[in-house]
């Protein structure tokens, strides 16, 4: 047996996060995130990891009362579990709660049954006091994450979710900081005695909307987060937006920034001169490097229009690689058996729309029939995948490991989807209003109000494989379907 590298990145306070993982039978404690320099020690092919989740009482701060949190112990916002490319993890979820959960691997392609969907999907639910082992291939490095996918919309909501960082033992080591981003739903009206508010998880027409945003912002869990970079040299910011609806648009000023990989893939860089979107279940990796004058910040965005909230960076005492030497290392990743063909064995086009009145025909399909408007929406069916509200048509598309499927989709609403593939990876063929994703590979896709993207998957795991929207009130209100693969 091995150990799973780990490390811990700075909460709010500067304090070490303290951790237990099951790690070849010995606990091993966190390290404060540094330059990261070569392990001599051999790669292990196996990594054991304990994820106990839990209630646990905490606070965001900044007025926030303290409350019962959802957590799998310390592993949460800033801190991460780490392995190395070809590794194989088993993480072993104790369910503490009163309630069943699972596991999703978010980015990473397991095995059919190991992805935490239940039902049709043969994952099984971990009820309360109970245990199961997932056996989680880590092929892919880069920033992949983990989260409940039972009841997602309020045990995601409540905290079920942490990072990892699957390590390219081939890019260089660099001073790094995880940002998790997130929004909590809070009650009152003074911003110093807020309470936090459950209730607003509950159907609503929210879910119809833009879905169910918090009004408190938080990075790593904290409303005031300690945001150190290298004091000299370029850092590597790993971004990961948890939040269960809310689409950022972050920008950064007085620093350089040069994005190296999205949703855990490298890409070719680019350097980031302006706001992008960034929507629930994305990631984002990117080079810093302070300008010579001015506070370097971040702002979030996340209300689409203006620069938002902002945050500062401080400088800490820990040297890094310059960018000059960094930046040529980083290249696209690009795993052979997931390039698409030039000519796809099936074309299919998905189009996400709101029900719309029509007696004659009726607003959208469920189970298998033609509803009126006011049957669909009764029951809180808000969205409609091609006119279908519910999968009651089947698949999106079957097809063998080895073919290519085209798919393009339209967004024929006013508000953003962020369509997420569980299973695989798939390259963006065609994307007029983000062109600097084209050519890229993500496993979720953030869609404009009215926007058309064209994108090509060559099948890769059998079984069937969910795909929806990650604004998580949008994807109990309809917008879930799934594909097969034999």
């Amino acid at each position: 047996m091995s150990r799973l590298s780990k490390r811990a990145l700075l909460a709010a306070g500067g304090g070490a996060i303290g951790l237990s993982l099951a790690l070849g039978g010995a606990p091993v404690g966190l390290q404060m995130v540094g330059p990261r320099q070569a392990s001599a020690e051999p790669s292990p092919s196996i990594a054991h990891a304990k994820l106990t989740a839990q209630p646990q009482s905490t606070t965001l701060g900044g007025g926030v009362q303290p409350f019962q949190r959802w957590t799998y112990g310390e592993i949460n916002d800033g801190a991460a579990l780490r392995g190395i490319a070809g590794q194989t993890l088993k993480a072993r979820l104790d369910n503490q709660l009163g309630v069943p959960t699972t596991l999703h691997w978010h980015g990473l392609r397991v095995s059919k049954g190991m992805d935490g969907v239940t039902g049709m999907f043969n994952s099984p639910l971990v009820d309360p006091k109970q245990a199961f082992t997932y056996d989680v291939p880590l092929r892919d490095p880069g920033t992949h994450w983990f989260h409940s996918h039972h009841d997602s919309l309020n045990q995601i909501a409540r905290g079920l979710y942490g990072p990892l960082v699957v390590e390219n033992p081939e890019e260089p080591k660099l001073f790094e900081l995880m940002m998790v981003l997130d929004d909590w739903t809070v009650s009152g009206p003074d911003p110093q005695n807020y309470s936090i508010d459950w209730t607003k998880l509950k159907p609503s027409l929210a879910w119809g909307h833009a879905g169910v945003k918090g009004r408190v912002l938080t990075i790593n869990g904290s409303v005031r987060p300690r945001l150190d970079l290298a004091f000299s040299g370029a850092t590597r910011l790993r971004m990961l937006n948890a939040a269960t609806a809310r689409v950022f648009r972050p920008s950064f000023e007085n620093l350089e920034a040069w994005v190296v990989a999205l949703d855990g893939y490298g890409c070719t860089p680019f350097r980031l001169d302006d706001p992008v979107f960034f929507g629930p279940g994305q990631r984002m990796d990117v080079l810093l490097v302070p300008a010579p004058f001015g506070t370097p910040e971040i702002f979030l965005g996340e209300n689409l229009f203006g620069k938002g909230t902002g945050f500062e960076f401080s400088l800490g005492v820990e040297t890094s690689l310059t960018l000059a030497k960094a930046l040529p290392a980083f290249r696209p990743y690009q795993p052979p058996e997931l390039v698409p063909e030039v000519r796809p064995a099936q074309r299919k086009t998905l189009r996400m729309s709101e029900p719309y009145r029509d007696d004659q025909r009726g607003a959208g399909i469920l189970n298998g029939q033609w509803q009126a408007w006011e049957s669909l929406v009764k029951d809180h069916n808000y969205w409609l995948f091609n006119d279908v509200a519910d999968n009651s048509l089947g698949p999106l598309f079957a097809g063998r490991v080895g073919e290519t499927i085209e798919l393009r989709m339209f967004n024929d609403s006013a508000t953003h989807h962020v369509m997420h593939f569980h299973g695989q990876h798939v390259q963006i063929i065609e994307n007029a209003k983000v062109p600097h994703e084209v050519g890229s590979f993500r496993d979720s896709l953030t869609l404009e109000a009215w926007a058309e993207v064209k994108l090509a998957l060559k099948l890769d795991r059998p079984g069937l494989w969910p795909l929806h929207c990650h604004i998580l009130g949008h994807q109990v209100s309809g917008m879930w379907t799934y594909y097969e693969v034999a």
